[in-house]
Order: C-alpha cells, then structure tokens, then sequence
C-alpha cells in the first residue's frame, strides 16, 4: 500500500508511519482468510528481531498527524488498478480505518483511470499487490529507494540503502548477511514508503484454464491450483 510522496503531507515519514498503524491489517487478512498481517517485507530467516510486529493503534496514529500538522480538511486518493470485489471491499476496510482516524480517503478502481493516474502520479496512495521471493526480499525492497523505482521519492536512505544492498549481495556468511538485512529493514520502517498490509498464506487458482501466462510463472497453471506460500 504504497504512499506517493508528491502530496505534502505524505512527505513527512511521521505520517507515512501513522497510516501504517491506523490501517487494520488484522481485519483485511481476516477478510482474506488465509493471509496474515505484516510488519515488514523480509526473509524468514532474517527478521530483524528489533523490529517489533505490527500492532494497530489509531489513538497514537490520529496524534502522530495531528503532530506532524497534517490536512484533515484534505481528501486523500487512494488509486488500484484492480476491479474486482475483493478490491473493492478492502478499499473500502482502509477508507473506513482512516476515518476513524479523521481522515479522509477515496478511492478509484478503474483499470483505464488507473493508468492514466500512474502515469501522471495524480494520486495520493496506491494500492496494489506484489509477490516477492522471500530469499531475496531486499530487490523488491528498493523500488522504493530508486530514484526511478515504484515509489521513488528524495529520501536520505538512498544511498545508504543502495550501499547495503550491493554489500548484501557480496557476502557470503549468514550471519552477516543477517544483519545487514536487519539494517535495511530498519530502514525501511523508518521509511514506511509503503504499509505492508498483508501476507497471503495460501493461494488457490479458480478457472485456472482462462489465465494467461505471465512473465516469472509458470505456465501450468492446472498444476498449481492450490499452492502454499507460508
């Protein structure tokens, strides 16, 4: 759930980090069924354990913008390129979250509007779904990070994260490679360019003869009708 940080008030991290704790992660994942909520984007085996796990509090969120002098007067758009009713339902769970919090959200669902938005970057906050190999959770970590990445934005971390990375990818010992993770998850949290709302623990393909092949996945998609990602 990524935040755009052309609005002003999305600029400043504190808010980026009270929209992660007002978003009820617990109940998308409970309307998901088999998902779970998150903290953060990393490796199993690497987990920062300083990083504490996600815990709502819209209390302490509503302060932290009311601190950082944020806009309730100001309607925030919330953009997805997705069309289908689970979209729709989710959408309108965080819509709801952040009202409790003051705030207040609208969101657009159209594919052709979506695009268009993309491009243009007219949108507050973006909504989307990304899979992620958990071995090497630090590339999809960066598009944040990249000045022309997913959610490139000025960030004092840039390089420092684009330095821990390349030393990530250059080392061989586990245990140095788990602390190195640890720090660029750190970072991220500082960050938080982006909420990470939720896990899908299982995956099941319906209709699975009607979908076409995407690049990275295989083609067999009978094969894969029920699958496990946890």
């Amino acid at each position: 759930f990524g935040e755009v940080t052309q609005y002003p008030d999305l600029q400043k991290k504190e808010v980026r980090q009270a929209i992660n704790l007002i978003i009820d992660k617990q109940a998308i994942a409970d309307y998901l069924i088999s998902a779970s909520p998150a903290t953060v984007f990393n490796n199993d085996l690497e987990t920062n354990p300083d990083i504490p796990k996600w815990k709502r509090d819209v209390e302490a969120g509503a302060k932290m913008l009311q601190d950082a002098g944020f806009d309730f007067n100001q309607s925030l758009n919330i953009l997805a390129y997705y069309t289908d009713q689970a979209t729709v339902d989710i959408l309108d769970i965080i819509v709801a979250n952040l009202a409790e919090a003051g705030v207040t959200a609208e969101y657009t669902i159209d594919a052709q509007t979506a695009n268009e938005s993309w491009a243009t970057g007219d949108y507050a906050m973006f909504y989307y779904g990304g899979g992620y190999n958990t071995a090497v959770f630090q590339e999809w970590v960066p598009g944040g990070y990249r000045e022309n990445g997913l959610f490139g934005f000025e960030t004092e971390h840039r390089q420092a994260y684009a330095d821990l990375l390349a030393q990530y990818k250059n080392t061989a010992d586990a245990a140095d490679r788990k602390a190195i993770s640890g720090q660029m998850q750190a970072m991220f949290m500082e960050d938080m360019y982006c909420t990470v709302a939720y896990f899908i623990n299982t995956g099941y393909m319906v209709n699975s003869g009607k979908l076409q092949g995407w690049t990275g996945i295989s083609q067999d998609y009978e094969s894969m009708a029920a699958y496990d990602f946890s």
